[in-house]
């Protein structure tokens, strides 16, 4: 089934229907959601025979705009449940297996009286529990990078549209074609361009319409749901349960010097043991302290090592780049977003000369064995390298699910991620390094420390210093390297990698890896 949904701005227009049927024609919809109708229903009776659909929901307009309006065809088990000038809610499939539930809706054009939608959005979220997706012009953005052109949008403003979504529970959909769906021309031939229409759905309703590519992330999610259940049934609140364990052990002590029976109280003290190993973990895995094999295993340290992380990450206060002290959140998120665009935009210089001097160190052997047939074992490989507790990706797992549960998720993950050779194509590297480096080259390498490189400078330096006699010299010379793994330009490496002898292929590749990366930044724990 396919929908639609379209901000249309005067829908009685006989321009505007006929640009309607046209859509119609090449998405044949059965259900379409228009907002802005700005014509009354009378003028919608004629609408709606005209592109031959069966039935509709209308929402009059309050003043001269506004207005929304659904209509859906009868092969279509839907039924509106209810409705409002920022909403229409409807129920498609009511009672049976693949019940979900849809909603128009059309954010508050008054930025002062956005909260109100928000409100009504979050009303949405508490009505029922089934697969929603709720599509339309929320005229908000969630980022800077929505918006091209123009004022920057507040970054209050925007944090507030992020967290109705993630309370609602809900995921962008993302898009396809252009970038931004709103537009806005001036006479002075500055236009503004911003992505207000967004689809936004819950993870309940991804597995009721999975992508053939998420079998995954399906299977993740299915994963995660059990693993809740084991926490809230099984695992439990284990510093509660251990509380309680140690006042009936208590308790059972003095039974047992009454009795002259301490079974109960051997067996209590085992499951008090289990429960003490629990938190250890527990608390050693908040801490992300990544020495806990050989670090001290008690609960109070990685206790109070989880606590101060949250206070050493908060950032209070902050010096921009024209050095003006920050301390308002929106100031400071603004300060990062303006250094972080500074500092990875691209600034093109000469190559003149740069690269002449550079050999052909690759072979066609080399060539051969790099681009060749990517294999299963490789990604198998490249899992089992990622440190176990660090950052989950999409599917909010880290690798250590990946490592542990090989055996049940192999196929899904390398018929997933073959294209997303990151890892892999480091590991073909690694084998031809020792040939493209230089034995100076310390950094990134395996078994080579970077600190190498600093003891040879400060015995050098000593040595200079300490040297008193004699008519030779010496000089050093220090060059600023700052950054220089951050501000490599694009066309620069694909050059050098060229100059050295890697085929097109094994650039394509690279490339690809480069030129899709992307930064989120968490600043006080808000994006």
């Amino acid at each position: 089934m396919n929908l639609l949904a379209w901000n249309c701005r005067r829908l009685g227009n006989l321009r505007i229907e006929k640009e309607l049927v046209s859509i119609l024609r090449a998405k044949d919809p059965s259900v379409v959601f228009i907002a802005k109708t700005w014509v009354e229903e009378v003028r919608l009776d004629r609408t709606l025979s005209y592109i031959n659909f069966d039935q509709k929901w209308v929402v009059p307009r309050t003043t001269r705009g506004g207005g929304l309006v659904l209509f859906w065809k009868n092969s279509v088990n839907l039924k509106v449940v209810g409705s409002h000038r920022y909403y229409i809610d409807a129920v498609i499939n009511k009672n049976e297996r693949d019940e979900w539930r849809f909603t128009g809706f059309y954010g508050e054009p008054d930025a002062a009286k956005r909260n109100e939608a928000w409100a009504k959005l979050r009303s949405l979220n508490s009505n029922q529990n089934i697969p929603w997706l709720c599509v339309g012009d929320y005229n908000e953005i969630t980022r800077q990078e929505e918006k091209r052109s123009g004022v920057l949008r507040s970054f209050n403003q925007m944090q507030l549209f992020r967290d109705v979504i993630d309370e609602c529970g809900l995921m962008d959909l993302g898009f396809v074609g252009p970038k931004y769906s709103w537009s806005k021309h001036f006479e002075s031939g500055q236009s503004i361009w911003e992505r207000l229409d967004k689809g936004l759905a819950m993870n309940n309703w991804f597995l009721l319409f999975p992508d053939p590519s998420s079998a995954i992330l399906k299977k993740v999610a299915k994963c995660e749901q059990d693993l809740t259940w084991w926490n809230n049934n099984c695992f439990g609140n284990v510093r509660r349960t251990l509380a309680d364990k140690k006042k009936l052990l208590a308790a059972a002590e003095l039974e047992a010097m009454r009795s002259g029976n301490n079974s109960q109280v051997q067996l209590l003290k085992a499951e008090v043991n289990v429960l003490i190993h629990r938190e250890s973990r527990l608390w050693s895995q908040r801490s992300r302290v990544l020495w806990l094999s050989k670090g001290d295993s008690n609960t109070n340290f990685f206790h109070s090592k989880a606590t101060k992380r949250l206070q050493k990450n908060s950032i209070l206060g902050i010096r921009d780049l024209t050095r003006r002290w920050l301390n308002q959140s929106e100031d400071i998120g603004q300060a990062f977003i303006n250094y972080y665009t500074e500092l990875f935009s691209s600034c093109p210089a000469s190559q003149c000369g740069a690269l002449d001097k550079i050999p052909q160190v690759v072979t066609e052997e080399m060539n051969a064995d790099l681009v060749g047939v990517f294999h299963e074992w490789e990604i198998l490989d490249a899992i089992k390298q990622m440190v176990p507790l660090k950052a989950p990706g999409p599917g909010r797992m880290p690798p250590l699910f990946y490592q542990h549960f090989w055996p049940m998720v192999d196929k899904d993950v390398t018929s997933s991620v073959l294209m997303w050779l990151n890892s892999v194509l480091a590991n073909r590297l690694k084998k031809f390094l020792p040939n493209l480096i230089t034995e100076h080259q310390l950094a990134f390498a395996k078994d080579q420390l970077i600190t190498d490189n600093i003891l040879v400078v400060f015995e050098t330096l000593h040595r200079m210093k300490n040297q008193t006699s004699g008519k030779t010299g010496f000089m050093a010379l220090k060059l600023d390297m700052s950054k220089a793994y951050d501000r490599i330009e694009w066309t620069y490496l694909e050059t050098l990698m060229l100059k050295m002898g890697f085929c097109a292929k094994w650039i394509s590749l690279i490339m690809a890896c480069v030129r899709s990366v992307t930064y989120s930044t968490l600043i006080n724990g808000a994006p």
